[in-house]
């Protein structure tokens, strides 16, 4: 076993024990410290695993490094309590404009999950807003001096082709994800917005209070939030090292919020009901690879029979990775990949416009026949056309984003 792995499943082992489902078990690691912070800092747990009691003999890492964290979770604390108050000011100012608002990950998350708004890492807010409300948003955003980050690109073409805006409050230091969808258009799911605000609930903390979605809603988006930072999920949580493969990989916060969602708020989950609404949503192999690599590092109790069940219930091609990819190297894939990129888009987001264009059949229903093939090829003649006029819009707003740039630099220059 290498030192890299060895010290991974200890400090799984570790955060299991200090944190997810805490007990006075003795945990003893042969942690090389090297290992150990490396793989501390791609996580980023310096800030939690100084809150953690036992980490000083568990982890045998000396002072200096102690040191480091306890100064890093002191910087983040205090980031923390700035960002929400910062963030519950926009979502009161949003509410006093009649516009619901639903607060998800970042320092409301942090407060909920880990008790404290720095704690869990972050780098901006996540505001998610019904999209039929989102110019309102916008404006509520403009009067509080927020501004966007791509300056100069037209406001509806985000409102067009992304998600969220991505906000800044240059005075406060204060980024912001305005959503009014929790991923991009060109993916095949189904989520039901309406449902999530309909079913949100209040929560209650020292800075004030705020909405987030039924640990149901919430559960199933954090298992869509892992896949879409590690898309091969599902492949990773059948491996015998899956969990060790993405703690090496940076990703393990994910899965401790999930642990941790479970922990709080399980008792609130009504199990048959969640498989449904992940069916319905397409996300069930999101759901499935996440609880699995969650039950395997953390413990977390999951029923088993309805786990079993619902994974056995899942078609065997939602579960097959047969998702585009481009060879490495290839030229239309860098090509694309920029051209990604200046429209605002992440390169990745390529490949998930080739799964939007060739979606499985079985997508279109379990017979085949001639319904089936034209449901489909309706699919992809609108998709065609969609990203079509993704591509022109994005070429003529870019266009116009630099023509107004060239124009701010001349005035301000003169």
């Amino acid at each position: 076993m290498t030192a890299l792995k060895q010290n991974s499943e200890g400090l799984l082992r570790f955060l299991r024990h200090r944190l997810v489902t805490p007990s006075d078990e003795t945990v003893v690691l042969e942690s090389d410290q090297e290992s150990m912070v490396y793989l501390t800092d791609r996580n980023r747990l310096q800030p939690l695993l100084h809150t953690l009691r036992g980490v000083e003999d568990d982890l045998g890492l000396d002072d200096t490094v102690l040191e480091s964290y306890r100064n890093e979770a002191h910087r983040r604390m205090l980031f923390g309590n700035q960002q929400i108050r910062h963030a519950l000011a926009f979502v009161e100012a949003l509410q006093e404009a009649g516009v619901p608002c639903i607060c998800m990950r970042g320092p409301f998350a942090s407060q909920d999950l880990y008790g404290d708004p720095g704690i869990r890492p972050y780098n901006d807010i996540d505001l998610l807003v019904p999209r039929g409300c989102a110019m309102e948003a916008w404006g509520v955003a403009k009067k509080l001096r927020y501004e966007l980050f791509s300056w100069g690109m037209p406001v509806k073409y985000f409102l067009r082709h992304h998600l969220h805006w991505q906000l800044r409050q240059p005075e406060q230091n204060v980024i912001c994800d305005l959503h009014w969808a929790v991923d991009h258009p060109y993916r095949m799911y189904r989520i039901d917005y309406e449902a999530i605000f309909a079913e949100a609930r209040r929560v209650e903390s020292p800075f004030g209070s705020w909405m987030e979605p039924h640990p149901m809603h919430h559960l199933i988006l954090t298992a869509l939030h892992v896949r879409k930072h590690v898309e091969e999920l599902y492949t990773i949580s059948q491996q015998p090292d899956g969990v060790a493969v993405l703690v090496a990989r940076g990703e393990v916060l994910h899965l401790i919020d999930a642990a941790l969602l479970l922990q709080r708020h399980g008792q609130l989950l009504d199990w048959d009901r969640l498989g449904g609404v992940a069916a319905d949503w397409n996300a069930e192999e999101a759901v499935v690879g996440c609880l699995a690599l969650v039950q395997r590092a953390f413990g977390v109790s999951v029923p088993q029979p309805w786990f079993k069940s619902f994974q056995s219930a899942i078609p065997a091609w939602r579960l097959s990775d047969s998702s585009v990819k481009f060879p490495a190297g290839n030229v239309w894939a860098k090509a694309l990949s920029r051209s990604a990129r200046v429209g605002g888009f992440r390169a990745e987001k390529v490949c998930e416009a080739g799964d939007y264009l060739f979606p499985p059949a079985e997508l279109f229903g379990t017979e085949p026949g001639f319904g089936r093939w034209l449901r489909r090829r309706s699919h992809q003649f609108f998709a065609v056309a969609r990203l079509g006029f993704a591509g022109i819009d994005t070429a003529v707003a870019t266009s116009v984003a630099r023509v107004r740039m060239r124009y701010h630099n001349n005035s301000t220059s003169g």
